[in-house]
This record gives C-alpha cells, sequence and structure tokens, in this order.
C-alpha cells in the first residue's frame, strides 16, 4: 500500500506528529525538510519496483482516510 498524500500535508503532519509527542512526554520522531524531501523522491521508484517484483501481487494507492485511489 501507498498513502497518498500531497507533500505539504505530509511535512505538516510530521511536525504535528512530532509535537504531540513532546507533549506526552514521549521521543519526538522529526525529519528534516531534506530528509523528507530524499523519501518522497524515492517513492516513485520503490512503487515503480514494488510492482514489478515476483512476490507482490499488487499496489494499492490510498488517501489518508483509507480511500482506495488505484489498485495495480
Amino acid at each position: 500500500m501507498v498513502l497518498a498524500v500531497r507533500e505539504a500535508d505530509s511535512r505538516f503532519a510530521t511536525a504535528l506528529r512530532c509535537a504531540r509527542a513532546l507533549q506526552y512526554g514521549t521521543t519526538g520522531r522529526f525529519t528534516t525538510r531534506a530528509g523528507h524531501d530524499t523519501c518522497v523522491c524515492s517513492l516513485a521508484d520503490v512503487v515503480a519496483l514494488a510492482e514489478r517484483h515476483p512476490q507482490i501481487a499488487a499496489v494499492t494507492v490510498i488517501r489518508r482516510h483509507g480511500h482506495a485511489l488505484l489498485r495495480q
């Protein structure tokens, strides 16, 4: 499964989860913009590899709330 989100929403959600974790007294996991951008840029390559992998039967792209956008 691949989660389809806008890049700006993904960065915001990362910061929000980190801030909430700190509020609860746990260690927040924050990703820098450069680290986030590296992951976003790599995602297309990972999906393409998954589509060709013989042990992966399907790749499904979903929205954050679970609505399927594409199943290949």
